[in-house]
């Protein structure tokens, strides 16, 4: 058991460098820590994105904690996963149309039986990515200028669960992860002018997330029959505030060079809070022998309190169904 705790703890050490990086970009990941990564593993999407009563015992749904209760006593479990995806933004006027495409490292889990009534998860995943690239022109008052925004990167996580069974067809556990990783961020004015006349001016954001959240579960399996069996289940994410540091730093250019004429602004490390959402999911599902399985889950996550360093923006909550078979 040594060695494998051993062995689990220097994949993840290593993994976690592969992460930290934007990845398909998207305009709405300027908010916030940009758009969360939905957790699921590859038997979790095959079945809709179900998982907080999927039945899994040869592989590791941390979704919700006390699914890893499932893995087999005898089991150690290895898992990795890659995704590649491409997304095409369009505009109709002006007309414009952009291609964003890549393909990495999604996540790298482990899980095994500590004992018969206590099983544990491990593992190394994105948590939410952040890559996006806006531009606007404007000759208001009949001067050309550009508004340019640009962000990357992302947070990453590193999660460790731990699932319990007091007695039998109950389960529930906990998970606790620690958040890291660096979002970049630029803005600016750019005029169009080889005049002199005018002075472009831009602001350099980097926010670096270092902390730690917890989410609980629990699951409940109650039998009709030898062969029909229903399955209850609940996850609760906590709505943490995350400790972050920003540095900032707003400088001025000419219009005919990108040398920087004078600094307005600098900050190195102003201590802040980001704002993690409430999560509350529920799940049922319905099982008939070892032959079929059908569920539904339904995840709310409360982002109207959500702050990012003391700005509150206008966000709606988020609401996910799934439905597998």
């Amino acid at each position: 058991m040594i060695k494998k705790i051993i062995t689990l703890f220097v994949a993840i050490s290593v993994a976690a460098t592969v992460f930290a990086q934007g990845r398909v970009g998207s305009p709405y990941t300027r908010y916030g820590i940009g758009d969360i990564t939905r957790s699921t593993l590859i038997r979790n999407n095959s079945m809709g994105g179900l998982s907080y009563t999927l039945p899994y015992n040869n592989g590791i749904n941390h979704i919700n904690p006390a699914c890893v209760a499932d893995i087999d006593t005898m089991t150690f479990i290895f898992d990795f996963g890659l995704n590649g995806g491409a997304r095409i933004y369009s505009i109709e006027d002006p007309a414009f149309s952009q291609t964003k495409s890549d393909f990495h490292l999604s996540h790298l889990n482990f899980g095994f039986a500590v004992t018969k009534w206590w099983k544990a998860a491990a593992g190394v995943q994105p948590y939410s990515d952040v890559g996006y690239s806006i531009s606007a022109n404007d000759t208001l008052l009949n001067v050309d200028k550009n508004y340019l925004f640009a962000g990357d990167g992302g947070v990453n996580k590193v999660f460790i669960s731990n699932a319990f069974k007091p007695f039998e067809n109950f389960t529930f556990g906990v998970t606790a992860s620690y958040l890291f990783g660096k979002i970049y961020q630029s803005g600016g004015i750019a005029f169009d002018d080889e005049s002199g006349d005018y002075i472009n001016v831009f602001e350099q954001n980097i926010i670096q997330v270092n902390d730690f959240t917890f989410d609980a579960g629990l699951k409940y399996r109650f039998s009709i029959n030898d062969n029909n069996h229903f399955t209850i289940g609940g996850v609760y994410g906590y709505n943490s505030n995350l400790d972050a540091k920003r540095s900032s730093i707003v400088y001025h250019t000419l219009t005919t060079s990108s040398a920087i004429v004078d600094t307005v602004f600098q900050s190195d490390e102003e201590l802040g809070i980001v704002g993690l959402p409430q999560t509350i999911g529920i799940g049922l599902g319905y099982q008939h022998s070892d032959k079929f399985f059908i569920g539904f889950d339904y995840t709310m996550q409360d982002w109207t309190g959500a702050a990012f360093f003391g700005n509150v923006d206008n966000l709606s909550n988020g609401q996910f169904f799934s439905l597998g078979t």
